[in-house]
């Protein structure tokens, strides 16, 4: 089985999407008082196209997910699907990427709020944004 593995980000310079590796690096500036300011800086390395490294905005950074479905999606992705949720019938739903430290989930827009739901039945799923894209609803 090969899993593949993928990240995408903001560019810092212009806030394109940025697809690749992710890397961190620490950058040291002067800092009025201390003389000293350390901050971590996130990269995203595309290996294919000749190795262009790009500076990301971290909050931005998603992970490559393929569920059973077979769409790819990436962490924050905001997706339109047709599904039913705990046995409910099968509807069009907005729905978003979550990524925990177990691995990503769906939640389901529903009462203006997102909800985790234990089963959802998918027919169709579409990606229609990121929530670093979209306004936030």
């Amino acid at each position: 089985m090969n899993r593949e593995i993928l990240f995408k980000g903001k560019k810092v310079d212009n806030e394109d999407w940025a697809y690749g590796y992710v890397s961190k690096t620490r950058r040291l500036e002067k800092h009025k008082v201390t003389n000293r300011k350390e901050e971590l800086v996130y990269h995203i390395t595309d290996w294919v196209d000749n190795m262009i490294v790009e500076q990301v905005i971290s909050e931005t950074i998603g992970q490559l997910w393929i569920p059973s479905i077979g769409i790819r999606l990436f962490g924050g992705d905001l997706i339109e699907a047709y599904c039913a949720v705990n046995g409910s019938g099968k509807k069009t739903r907005k729905c978003k990427v979550i990524e925990t430290d177990k691995g990503h989930s769906i939640v389901v827009w529903h009462k203006k709020a997102w909800w985790a739901y234990s089963y959802i039945d998918f027919t169709s799923i579409e990606a229609i944004g990121n929530i670093h894209d979209t306004p936030k609803t």
